[in-house]
């Protein structure tokens, strides 16, 4: 593994055969050689296989760009891109992952003129569509120009463009342009693609076997005992939050990207993995009360906050990255024309009492539009994120932790008694040959004795 560059080449020239490679575990050996030699010598070995045509130096550099792009480290992907590109200036799938690159790095202008350019060359060219009509719907807000770009790339059943991303920004985007026929539909084909786990749960990042519910009951959330400590302290949540709303609203926090019309706003007391201490002086009661409620449940997760959803306010339909947490929502200050809505299914808030849903993913796009026609300035939810993933996990299956314990110990037994039964087996075969040789001996003692008798009668 200490090889230089010129050892790699060596080894690759005597198993390339009319610049073909040679397809053994010789040719994948030195492959591997090359990929760790390529850290110490980056730029020379660089240099010495993007100047051969041969498809092993190509193979090598693209086996190099999987690796850096697996650890992260995407300039060094960028200056192998480059450099194949210069050398191969006519292939567009390197120009593709040349835009690729810049888009995992954050630099959406410089994957713009990437992308421009090889539609210059291919107007028809689907990867490059699809992604320069992301970038225009994610990073630029142009929601017009992005769904074209990317309805029209997506035609075209490339495996290539089987990501979640392009499909959830699609109907996103469809729907808030008013087609909600089309953006539905949209996520049909990305659920059938097995890209999202249903066309309600639209969630990018999932973890398998959690249960996919939009909405939960607090007994199947595994936390019921601390949310309901919350509900008896909800008096001293809300004043808090009301005076809070009255005298500090500057220190409310709109929530970005997510309105139809009015305003979404929200006080952090918990954000980050940790309390803001800043926010916490203005609610010293409230913060002691979820002080107490994070140090003795074990199912927490993400932020806690006041939410305000303000008179005629209208949220877009949104879902999380995830899966693997809850939200619960507990009304401090509600009117009755206040809704929410989670899948197919429409619901009202409760004053002093809570209800779970599937924030994220759970219920991915699944949040429709939400109205508080008639709700005032002062009305305040506070939202309470959840991850029960073990709890979910076990109240999920049909082997709950007492019986858990019980299998785990039947277990356990029938290891100890199959060890007993080998034990006794070996004691039995012993005792077994013993017996045997005694047996031997009698029958040999017994036969030279009657040879004995028979020779003196003779």
């Amino acid at each position: 593994m200490t090889r230089s560059w010129r050892d790699t080449l060596r080894v690759h020239e005597h198993i390339t055969v009319k610049g073909e490679v040679c397809r053994s575990g010789a040719s994948l050996r030195s492959m591997c050689i090359c990929w760790i030699g390529l850290w110490q010598n980056f730029n020379t070995f660089l240099t010495k296989m993007t100047l051969r045509i041969s498809s092993s130096g190509r193979l090598a550099a693209g086996k190099l760009i999987e690796c850096a792009r697996f650890r992260g480290n995407l300039y060094k992907v960028l200056q192998t891109q480059r450099s194949l590109i210069d050398r191969f200036p006519e292939d567009l799938q390197l120009q593709n992952d040349f835009g690729i690159t810049f888009v995992m790095m954050g630099r959406p202008d410089d994957a713009k003129n990437v992308f421009r350019n090889i539609l210059e060359t291919d107007p028809h060219d689907n990867v490059a569509l699809s992604y320069l009509g992301y970038i225009h719907k994610f990073y630029d807000g142009d929601i017009v120009l992005g769904v074209a770009l990317l309805k029209k790339g997506l035609k075209a059943e490339d495996p290539r463009l089987a990501d979640a991303k392009f499909y959830y920004h699609l109907g996103d985007g469809l729907t808030r342009l008013g087609r909600i026929s089309e953006s539905h539909r949209v996520y049909e084909i990305g659920a059938d693609l097995g890209l999202f786990p249903s066309s309600f749960q639209r969630s990018l990042y999932n973890i398998e076997g959690l249960s996919a519910k939009p909405w939960w009951t607090v007994e199947q959330t595994g936390c019921s005992k601390y949310l309901k400590t919350l509900e008896r302290e909800w008096i001293i949540l809300r004043e808090e939050a009301v005076a809070l709303w009255k005298t500090h609203r500057e220190k409310f926090l709109a929530e970005d990207n997510q309105m139809v019309s009015g305003d979404w706003v929200a006080y952090y007391i918990h954000d980050d993995g940790e309390f803001v201490t800043k926010n916490c002086e203005f609610a010293p009661k409230s913060c002691d009360v979820l002080k107490h409620f994070i140090e003795n449940t074990k199912c927490f997760k993400a932020e806690i906050k006041f939410s305000v959803l303000t008179s005629g306010s209208r949220v877009w339909p949104h879902c999380g990255p995830s899966n693997c947490r809850l939200r619960a929502h507990m009304g401090l200050q509600v009117t009755s024309e206040a809704r929410i809505r989670v899948a197919d299914r429409k619901a009202g808030g409760r004053v002093a009492s809570s209800f779970t849903t599937s924030p994220s993913s759970t219920r991915c796009g699944s949040r429709e539009p939400r109205r508080a026609a008639s709700l005032s300035s002062s009305t305040l939810i506070c939202g309470i994120r959840k991850c029960p993933n073990r709890h979910v996990l076990i109240s999920n299956t049909k082997f709950l932790r007492r019986p858990l314990r019980f299998v785990r110990r039947f277990v356990l037994r029938c290891l100890t008694a199959r060890l007993c039964l080998i034990n006794y087996g070996l004691k039995l075969r012993e005792k077994t040959k013993k017996q045997d040789g005694s047996n031997y001996r009698f029958r040999a003692d017994h036969d030279r004795s009657a040879t004995y008798k028979y020779k003196q009668a003779v």
